[in-house]
Formats: C-alpha cells, structure tokens, sequence
C-alpha cells in the first residue's frame, strides 16, 4: 500500500509560532496529525524566537524534519503583469530583462520566480504573469533561523499564497462567478488576496508595525476591547478598501464575500464591524474545517479555538503535500 506523504508548515510571526503536521493519503483525503500555535511575547527579538521554536521542535518531536516556511512584508513584492502571449521559457528570457520595471529592488538584492495564471477574461492575446521576488537576506535569516532550530528548510513560499492554498481545500462553498477577498489578520501584518474563480488577482500586505495600538492588545478577558483597537481598525478599514476598490475599478467586479482569518478573527466585535464599514458580507472560514482530525490525538477543543490562526501554517503544509 502506499505511504501517506507527511508535511510540516511552520508560520514564524513576531508574535506567535504556528505548526500544521498534515499527512496525504493515498485516498487524497488530508489528515491533521498535530498542531501548535506558540506565542513569544512582545518585543522579543531573535534570539528568543529561535528558543521558542526550538522548545516547539523538541516538544514536537519534529527535530531534523523537513518544513515549510513563509515570508511576507516588505521584503517581498508581488505583481501582476500582462504579457503578449508567449512559450514559458520565453516568459523567464523576457523577465531577465524586464522584471527589474516592477520590482523596487536592486535585481542582485532578489531571487525571484513567476507563474502563468489563466484569469477568467483576458485579452486572447496577452496573458497575465505572477511575479514574485524576495530579498535574498530575508531568505538567508529564514533558513538560518530554521537550521538552528535543527529543522531542514524544504520549501520557502509566500505567506500570501500559503493563504489561498489553504483557501482551496478548507471546504468553503464558493460560486464560481463571484470574487471573494481574504483577509489573514495577523499581530502585526494583514495579508490580503482577492480571488476569481480561484484565481489570485490583487495581493497585498499591510503591515501595522506603526500602529499606537495593535492586535498584539487582544485579550479574551479585556473589556473595552474592541474599543481600544478602534484605531488600528479605522486605519485598517481604509486600507482594506483602498485595494477592493482598486480592484472592482480595474477588472469591473465588485468583490461579493469577504473571508477573515487569523488572529484578528478571534475577535467578534472586529469582524461584525467590517461588514457594516465595508458594505460587503464578512464570513470567518475555518483554515482546518475540511482536514480530517483523530480526536483521540488531537485536542478538538484546543483547536477550534486556535483554528483561526492556523491558516498560514495549514496552507504552507498543504503546498508540501501537492
């Protein structure tokens, strides 16, 4: 019979540490072998992340594994281009050249990659191009911080990305002629995507380093809570609407659902209010809902309520698993 392939996603944020074990079976089903959700404390700099996700990896018994890891923020760009159409190897001839256009970054400082998306209207003759580039050290310190840990950096993806692929196989009922935002609120960066058909259009981080008040504040027990973060929300509204808007005026789609996730979703009040600012219907979506879980392993109440943050980490795992 054949094995069932294993995959670690590991989602490293200045806040929390997230783990996804998944396993592939033969069958295709997804199983969620194990998770954790870590969190470092605020303000703490390297050295206690690495012991954190060492204790994590000791704990685990994950020492020596494979993982998969994500980078985002403004070490990382991402753009959409259209191109005549042309065979792949003459895409990657073309962006030797032209890529430097749409990256604010000196192309030695970079490693960067693309994709040929097929989008649901275009231009027959042109097709759309997803360039992504990275800043070679925010590659190195990911991979350095990984080894210490005494983990094997398998592959290194973008969170954003992780995002969808998680997206994809969480079970959501979509409708194939509607656009769906996701929003992952985490402590100190929002990842944002809007998809067509499954289809990424618009990507996006925001980052909330500079914020008076950040999702770092959330406590369960905290009254007021929703108050003190309202201007952080404020700020974040604006933004979150500066790209649908951009979007529905680039492509004449209105986005029709808006799915959250991450740390921000654990709070009620946070999400109620971006439906009413933002016109649009906002649906949390359980980044594991669709895995199945062996509740004799695995601690289902403990889960549910650190679901939401698991995104990143799920979608990295799942990469691995394709």
């Amino acid at each position: 019979m054949a094995k069932e392939k294993i995959s670690i996603g590991l989602d490293i944020n200045n806040r929390y540490i997230n783990m996804v074990k998944l396993a592939k079976e033969a069958s295709g089903a997804i199983n969620l072998l194990d998770f954790a959700s870590v969190d470092i404390g605020l303000k703490k700099g390297q050295a206690e992340k690495s012991k954190q996700i060492e204790r994590l990896v000791q704990e685990k018994g994950l020492t020596e594994c494979l993982v998969n890891v994500g980078v985002s923020g403004e070490s990382v760009v991402v753009r959409y281009i259209d191109l005549p159409k042309m065979k792949k190897n003459e895409v990657a001839q073309a962006l030797q050249y032209e890529a430097q256009q749409y990256i604010p970054f000196k192309m030695e400082e970079v490693i960067f990659d693309f994709n040929i998306l097929e989008p649901a209207d275009l231009d027959k003759s042109k097709m759309r191009i997803l360039l992504v580039a990275a800043k070679k050290q925010a590659i190195m310190d990911f991979v350095k911080l990984i080894k210490q840990a005494k983990l094997k950096p398998n592959l290194i993806d973008v969170n954003s990305f992780s995002l969808i692929n998680c997206f994809q196989v969480s079970g959501t009922k979509i409708k194939p002629d509607h656009v769906y935002a996701l929003v992952n609120l985490e402590f100190d960066l929002v990842n944002i995507n809007i998809l067509q058909k499954q289809t990424p259009y618009f990507t996006r981080d925001i980052s909330l380093e500079n914020e008076t008040v950040s999702l770092a504040d959330i406590n369960g027990e905290k009254k007021g809570l929703f108050e003190s973060l309202r201007p952080l929300f404020v700020n974040l509204i604006r933004e979150i609407r500066i790209s649908i808007d951009y979007y529905e005026s680039e492509f004449e789609k209105q986005v029709s659902t808006i799915y959250v996730s991450g740390e921000g979703a654990r709070i009620t009040e946070l999400v109620s209010a971006f439906g009413a600012e933002l016109g649009r219907e906002v649906s949390l979506w359980n980044p594991v809902g669709n895995l199945k879980v062996d509740s004799s392993r695995i601690d289902c109440k403990v889960l549910g309520d650190k679901s939401a943050m698991l995104a990143l980490a799920c979608g990295l795992a799942i990469r691995g698993l394709n």
